[in-house]
């Protein structure tokens, strides 16, 4: 029987020796020039955000002045969008090289062709559930079945659904919330594997077959393929800044397999994207009911105990942003996901701590760093005051 896979990423092979050389030589410098150019984008922002206010209150008759500090603005986030472009093809390049060397070192289990659940959670969804629908009929990967949760919707969803017939497995409820739709389909699943699909977002037609692929490879380990995502704007078409600063931050391939807490601290597994087996919510529970905004987070903190998360460098999963989702109240969706995210920083922090005192320090450097970077100083002075507070009481 092979040896786990994380076993054998102990010893030195292509993969570590790249994934060494791509984080000493080249991303960092990539990393770096682009830190210090959104530094100094976000203080001369500032600057001119001032000198505008000075000059409207001085005289009102020289607006084109505020035309040419707005023009060095725009000049400027196009440089800053350039070197994240070119960060971002350099990155997704290195993370596809590496993942097929990695499927060319173990063997494909060709007989594994498990039976995939699509739950689709719906409420209020007659605008976009159709395109969900045709995106999960249109999957490579035919072993599948799809779960429909209507979520006591007000508006056409119902009539949609039925007009489907046995193409899906129906089910219909009072409004519960997502969580409370998502176990409603767990429990009725026969499928294998779970796949979450909202009814207004997206997945290519080989999502499901990409997930698949890496398990073929690693069929008997306890692992969780997810992929990473794309933006898109009420009518599907690419949010190119936003998917780029998505997948600069957040997606990467060479280290969720040599850091096992790294997706979950430094990067996002979002619902639409994972793939996980049924027998892992018989162990670890269904989604937490009493929570709307970070039922996910708090499901893969539990799953994280077990399964290793590897994060697929292929983007094959679209969130659609638009002015009707439940998650739109940005201030409360930060407010307690800063909570949650801290609450998984300590959990994660006291086990280390126990095991590698230094690893436990690192971290809380690396996540302060993390954090900054991404613009949320909450988070970033928070940490700090925890690994203050363990200082103190050594």
């Amino acid at each position: 029987m092979r040896k786990p896979f994380r076993d054998l990423m102990k010893k030195i092979t292509p993969i570590r020796k790249t994934v060494i050389f791509i984080r000493k030589v080249t991303y960092p410098k990539y990393r770096k020039l682009y830190d210090l150019l959104s530094e100094e984008l976000s203080s001369v922002k500032a600057e001119n955000s001032e000198l505008k206010e000075k000059i409207l209150s001085t005289d009102k008759s020289i607006l084109n002045v505020c035309d040419w500090v707005g023009a060095i603005e725009s000049s400027q986030n196009k440089e800053n969008l350039l070197i994240k472009t070119r960060m971002n093809a350099l990155n997704s390049a290195t993370n596809i090289i590496l993942y097929k060397n990695e499927l060319e070192r173990f063997p494909a289990d060709e007989s594994f062709n498990p039976k995939v659940s699509i739950i689709m959670p719906v409420y209020n969804g007659e605008k976009y559930l159709s395109r969900a629908l045709f995106c999960a009929f249109n999957q490579t990967y035919k072993n599948i079945e799809i779960i429909a949760v209507n979520d006591g919707s007000r508006d056409k969803t119902d009539e949609i659904l039925r007009s489907y017939g046995e193409k899906i497995t129906y089910i219909k409820k009072e409004n519960g919330g997502v969580s409370c739709a998502l176990n409603a389909g767990i429990k009725a699943m026969t499928g294998e594997y779970f796949a979450w699909l909202s009814h207004d977002d997206l997945i290519d037609s080989d999502h499901i077959e990409k997930l698949v692929e890496y398990l073929r490879h690693h069929t008997g380990e306890k692992v969780i393929p997810y992929s990473a995502f794309k933006f898109v704007d009420e009518n599907g078409n690419l949010l190119t800044e936003g998917t780029i600063n998505a997948k600069i931050n957040i997606f990467d391939y060479k280290i969720s397999v040599t850091d096992k807490y790294a997706p979950l601290l430094f990067g996002e597994i979002n619902g639409g994207s994972v793939l996980i087996p049924k027998e892992a919510f018989e162990k670890y529970g269904m989604f937490d009911e009493s929570m709307r905004i970070t039922q996910e987070r708090d499901m893969w903190s539990r799953l994280i105990k077990e399964y290793r998360f590897v994060c697929i460098p292929y983007d094959t999963a679209s969130i659609r942003i638009h002015s009707q989702q439940v998650s739109s109240a940005k201030d409360k969706v930060a407010e307690e996901s800063n909570k949650k995210n801290l609450e998984i920083i300590d959990e994660i922090y006291q086990v280390l701590k126990k095991e590698n005192p230094n690893q436990a320090e690192t971290l809380c450097s690396y996540l302060c760093n993390h954090y900054r970077c991404n613009g949320n100083d909450y988070m970033c002075e928070k940490i700090k005051e925890k690994c203050a507070f363990e200082e103190e009481n050594k």
